[in-house]
């Protein structure tokens, strides 16, 4: 006896829920071999496709008032070679945390090459933003800016952990000045 309209919201957050529940867990599994990880499947793929890929998956909470962009610099048969799955999984969570915390104004994907070696992908936001006193613990594992927001920080450290282990990075820009910008680093190969 619910209106159709409550069904599909409902709905439609066991089915959000439900993809982030499996992409946690998709990291956690990546890290609990006897190694501490499992071995990394390289594939080689364009960095322009895989953002657009993931920026469709997102829906935005708050679609009137926040735009999704993306930017790049590179070509789109720029390609790399590591673990798509990984850097996938990765980008999903910066733009599940920016979408969490942005209620206004722009989600920004962008793609450069900073060095001949490396590829970065930045996710920056208009969203609420990372006090100066919390952005050291951001990356501990179940560490939570605000309790009162869903997650039990695990996606940060996963992701960082994940980036690394590919042999790039994942950092806050310190100097980003509204919002929140993370910066992934890849090798190209």
């Amino acid at each position: 006896e619910m209106p159709p309209d409550e069904a599909e919201r409902i709905l439609q957050m066991m089915h959000d829920n439900t993809r982030k529940i499996v992409r946690i867990n998709r990291m956690l599994v990546g890290y609990s071999s006897q190694k501490g990880y499992l071995d990394l499947t390289k594939e080689r793929f364009s960095c322009n496709d895989l953002c657009r890929e993931a920026m469709a998956g997102l829906r935005l909470n708050s679609p009137y008032t926040v735009r999704l962009r993306f930017e790049t610099s590179l070509p789109d048969d720029f390609t790399i070679c590591t673990d798509k799955q990984r850097v996938r999984l990765i980008l999903e969570e910066l733009l599940d945390n920016a979408n969490k915390f942005t209620h206004h104004g722009t989600i920004t994907v962008s793609c450069s090459q900073p060095d001949d070696k490396t590829v970065a992908i930045t996710v920056s936001d208009t969203g609420i933003g990372i006090a100066k006193a919390n952005r050291e613990m951001i990356f501990a594992q179940f560490a939570k800016v605000d309790l009162f927001t869903e997650g039990v920080g695990l996606g940060l450290p996963l992701s960082k952990r994940a980036a690394q282990r590919i042999g790039g990075d994942l950092v806050l820009d310190a100097e980003s000045q509204e919002g929140a910008t993370f910066i992934l680093t890849i090798p190209i190969a």
